[in-house]
């Protein structure tokens, strides 16, 4: 078993970051938009989180490989935010957006799993 490389640290910091970062954003457009399920918080809750967590998940795949630790931050991030929100379908979104991320984690590393061993 090898330790997790500092820059696969950075990543999951960033996306750590993303996930404090996104959801108060959410929050702030409830006043503008009124409707609690208008676009922009279905906009941020199904491409944004997801798509930040992939592509921080398959730039660290390809640089560094497979990591489990892509799984299991979303799920963190969002068990956090099922308690302060108090709405426990923010695990639910945590487990998709972790498999996603570690689906997207392990493609990157065995797609470019040869130019890394070439090194």
């Amino acid at each position: 078993m090898h330790a997790v490389h500092r820059s696969t640290w950075y990543r999951l910091a960033a996306l750590l970051v993303a996930y404090v970062v996104i959801p108060p954003v959410t929050v702030a457009s409830y006043s503008v938009w009124g409707d609690p399920y208008s676009w922009p918080e279905l906009t941020i809750l199904l491409i944004l989180l997801p798509l930040v967590t992939m592509v921080l998940a398959a730039w660290d795949g390809a640089r560094r490989g497979y990591n489990v630790l892509w799984l299991a931050l979303p799920v963190l991030a969002s068990v956090v935010w099922a308690f302060i929100d108090r709405d426990m379908a923010w695990i639910v979104f945590g487990a998709a957006y972790g498999a996603l991320g570690t689906i997207a984690n392990a493609l990157a590393a065995a797609l470019t799993a040869r130019s890394r061993f070439e090194e």
